[in-house]
């Protein structure tokens, strides 16, 4: 969630986010995507970007508020990474039906949906790292706009890796930008929820 409300705060927009999850309890299993821009995510992004710009940030009924949204978010993140992890996610059946249309020499009308298109756009592309003995490890952005973020949670902090590259309307530094919008939105998450 904190990803999601870094990227509103330097973007002003939520965006399809693709967060690799691991099914390798299934035979031949590899991963699958918990997709983390949910509408819970954005009416929190939303409500914290405008309770920051009118200054209500620091009020304890707005505190209130805030908090019931981000464990909104957080529930519904946890919950679609829990169907991911169990293989009720949407995207490697997507991906079976496309290549088996492909093998066919068919192309139904789903795969040219400009919504499909949209949601498969990973403008954040990110995962965890869960081996404790790696220092650190980068995860590569998947399109020409779009950030990599790799996060590795530890006892007592989390460290992420950043990459971009050069975009449009974020010339030059977008993974600085990134970073700087992320220790931000951790520090307003740490503030609202203490």
């Amino acid at each position: 969630v904190s990803m999601q409300l870094a990227y509103w705060l330097l973007h002003k927009k939520s965006v399809a986010t693709y967060e690799a999850v691991t099914v390798r309890q299934f035979l031949h299993g590899r991963t699958e995507t918990a997709r983390s821009c949910t509408k819970e995510a954005k009416a929190f992004c939303q409500a914290m970007d405008a309770a920051k710009a009118d200054g209500t940030i620091k009020d304890a009924g707005k505190k209130a508020e805030l908090v019931a949204l981000l464990i909104a978010a957080c529930t519904a993140h946890v919950a679609y990474t829990t169907k991911a992890k169990g293989s009720r996610g949407c995207d490697r059946h997507l991906l079976g039906l496309r290549k088996l249309a492909a093998k066919a020499g068919e192309k139904p009308g789903v795969f040219t949906d400009p919504v499909l298109s949209l949601s498969n756009t990973w403008k954040i592309s990110t995962s965890h790292i869960s081996v404790p003995s790696t220092a650190m490890s980068g995860f590569g952005p998947v399109c020409d706009d779009g950030y990599g973020l790799a996060y590795q949670v530890k006892a007592d902090h989390v460290t992420f890796g950043i990459s971009a590259r050069p975009m449009k309307e974020l010339t030059s530094g977008a993974a600085e930008r990134l970073r700087d919008a992320l220790a931000e939105a951790l520090r307003i998450m740490a503030a609202i929820s203490s």
